[in-house]
Order: C-alpha cells, then structure tokens, then sequence
C-alpha cells in the first residue's frame, strides 16, 4: 500500500470512528431523555417534604430495575427539595451580595456534581442500571451539599444571634 492509500483508509476509518461516537452520545441522550420522562409522567404525586417513609416503603417493595430506578428518582427528588430548602433558609440571612455569591457556588456545584456523577455512572452506561446508579450519585452528593448549607446556617445564626429559622 502507499503512503497515500494509507492516509486515505485511515482518515475513513476516524470519520468511521466519529460518526459511531456521535450515533452512540444521541443514543445515551435519548436513552437517558426517556427515563427521565417515563419517572415524571409514572412518578405519581411529587415527593413532599417529610414524605422519605413512604419512599422507603416504595423501595423496599422494588422488585425490578424499573422499580428500583423509579425509587431511585424519588429519592433524588426528596433529597433535592431538602436542599432547595435549607438553601433558600440561608440566602434569607444574607446580604444582597453574599446571595448573589452563594447562588453563583451553588449553580457551579450542581454542575461539578451533575458532571462527576456521569464520570461515576460512566463504567454502567448502556446497562439498565445506569440511570439508578447516576441518581444515587446525585443523590448521596446532594445529601452531602445539604449537610454543608446546615453547617453554614448554623454558623450563621449561631454569630448573629437570630434564632429564627
């Protein structure tokens, strides 16, 4: 073979190689698109606050990967809305400027831990599993910020003096 028939088999074989690595990044959007719509539109009622008893009696019935995504996915949701709650009880003893600062932190953690989660996920993609495994990362992180916000506020009011919350 020349050189120049080498040069062409191998700039084939990368547009090759591209395009199935496109095929494959639509295939996970998609994939991972229609869990998320199937957990909202089968998730029943939204998890309200304090409701984690009856999430964790839904878990301990999962019996399928359906189920045990699904419980996964509502135990995010609890997760998350505690820590939207804390959130937000923290920005109400703060400054204009320092809430715009701990929005902006917090926007960027949401982005670290959506994107080290996929890393974490990444060994199970194209498994049934893979959506379960990505939410609990997302959740055990989300408990873990949660956690962080608390001890933030309770320093807080523990130099003010405000009781309040």
């Amino acid at each position: 073979m020349s050189a120049t028939q080498t040069l062409v088999m191998r700039t084939r074989q990368d547009i090759i190689m591209k395009i199935n690595m496109n095929t494959i990044m639509y295939v996970e959007a998609f994939f991972i698109a229609t869990f998320a719509t199937s957990m909202i539109l089968y998730s029943g009622d939204n998890v309200k606050p304090g409701a984690s008893d009856k999430i964790e009696i839904i878990c301990s019935e999962a019996a399928s990967q359906y189920e045990m995504n699904k419980c996964s996915l509502e135990r995010f949701k609890s997760a998350e809305k505690e820590m939207e709650s804390v959130f937000s009880e923290l920005k109400k003893h703060l400054n204009v400027s320092e809430t715009k600062d701990i929005s902006f932190a917090q926007k960027k953690w949401e982005e670290y831990r959506d994107a080290t989660c996929l890393f974490k996920a990444s060994k199970s993609k194209g498994g049934t599993a893979y959506p379960m495994v990505l939410i609990l990362c997302r959740t055990d992180m989300t408990r873990e910020r949660t956690t962080q916000l608390k001890t933030t506020l309770d320093g807080i009011v523990q130099a003010t003096g405000d009781l309040s919350y």
